[in-house]
């Protein structure tokens, strides 16, 4: 999976909660047709549309009726999801939707899965010391959003002296 789909997937995760992860391809299905409804134009304009533009927006509707009846014919359950997600609002959850933009630009600037302190530093550039939660939550909110971060170096950064001075004297 490229990293534009696997951030795209964290995103409808963020949007949809624990429902995504019980049929990923209805709520991919929906988000598709969502966009096909604000870009497509309607059909009395198709006719001032060249014709290369109106068979691609044609098989491009086929694409998405075809798959729509695969699932209505494998599950009505899951074409009733596809229809409850259409009807409903999508809220996106602001703390997980900074957490995606923060990787995302990490991901965009070193083009490799960010580290933890990585992550951290962009997401207080971006949105301030403040707003960052504790990392054990941004580890379980990327563990649930399938965004995986990359292995950092443990222990104090070479060169940088020890904070509480040096242990051996304290005892004396």
């Amino acid at each position: 999976m490229t990293v534009a789909a696997t951030l795209a997937a964290a995103f409808l995760r963020s949007t949809h909660g624990k429902r995504y992860s019980k049929s990923p391809e209805a709520f991919e299905l929906a988000s598709e047709i969502k966009y096909a409804r604000s870009t497509f134009p309607r059909e009395s304009d198709l006719a001032d549309l060249k014709r290369r533009e109106r068979n691609q927006i044609r098989k491009r509707k086929g694409s998405m009726g075809q798959r729509l009846l695969a699932v209505a014919m494998r599950s009505a359950k899951e074409l009733r999801l596809i229809a409850d997600v259409l009807d409903e609002e999508e809220r996106q959850d602001p703390r997980q939707a900074n957490i995606i933009g923060a990787y995302l630009a990490c991901f965009v600037a070193n083009s490799c899965h960010p580290t933890l302190e990585e992550l951290r530093r962009e997401f207080e550039a971006g949105f301030g010391k403040r707003c960052w939660p504790a990392p054990y939550s941004v580890r379980k909110t990327l563990k649930l959003l399938d965004l995986p971060l990359r292995k950092d170096k443990r222990g104090r950064p070479p060169g940088s002296g020890s904070q509480i001075g040096n242990p051996r004297r304290l005892g004396q």
